[in-house]
């Protein structure tokens, strides 16, 4: 692990080598990351939080390795087509950017087993789950979401999901079917339960 977390930096550091397999630039200043980052192609945690980037430079498909990449808390409103590159990916981690851009490309991850999209201002989730389905934890909360897409049953590996803080008026009923779930959070919603007596989301774990 390379660490430059906590230093106040505004610019990228010199002289890292390129052959390193995580780099964690957390909690500094910096708003972009350079495309020299992308030379990295040992890379396996990319740890960007708590900064204020505001875009993502188009590096990621020479990144093959990659399975952590961390960009919570910045400003991006974005994602480059290059994140769709990530097959190995396992952990995204957005949480409290602003994204209003499409997160179709989000679609193309087949590795992917933890996504974290809380506090995005997110209206629609555009995102095909099809072929997502090694997802075991999915937090969509704090944004503004009144549905979810259809495709969503489509994760059968999925065991937390967290929609708190949205505006759900009832659970969709989709996930009344998805038997993997454990745990469904959806706490400060103007939601009802709507389900027939005998429904299994009655025995779910809901918070």
């Amino acid at each position: 692990m390379v660490s430059f977390t906590n230093q106040g930096l505004k610019e990228f550091p010199q002289n890292i080598q390129n052959n390193i397999e995580k780099l964690d630039l957390s909690h500094n200043n910096f708003t972009g990351i350079p495309k020299i980052i992308g030379s990295m192609t040992n890379l396996r945690s990319l740890i960007l939080s708590y900064n204020q980037i505001e875009s993502l430079p188009d590096i990621f498909s020479n990144l093959p390795k990659l399975e952590v990449l961390d960009c919570s808390s910045n400003n991006l409103r974005e994602l480059p087509e290059s994140l769709g590159a990530l097959k190995n990916l396992k952990q995204l981690k957005l949480f409290g950017n602003n994204l209003t851009g499409s997160l179709s490309i989000l679609s193309n991850l087949p590795s992917l087993e933890r996504l974290d999209l809380g506090n995005c201002n997110i209206n629609e989730v555009d995102i095909n789950f099809t072929n997502l389905t090694k997802i075991s934890y999915l937090s969509l909360r704090k944004n503004k979401l009144s549905s979810l897409p259809e495709s969503i049953e489509k994760l059968r590996n999925l065991k937390i999901l967290a929609i708190g803080e949205n505006i759900f008026n009832e659970l969709p009923l989709r996930i009344e079917y998805m038997h993997s779930i454990e745990r469904i959070h959806m706490e400060n919603n103007p939601m009802f339960l709507k389900s027939s007596s005998n429904s299994r989301c009655y025995s779910l774990n809901i918070e």
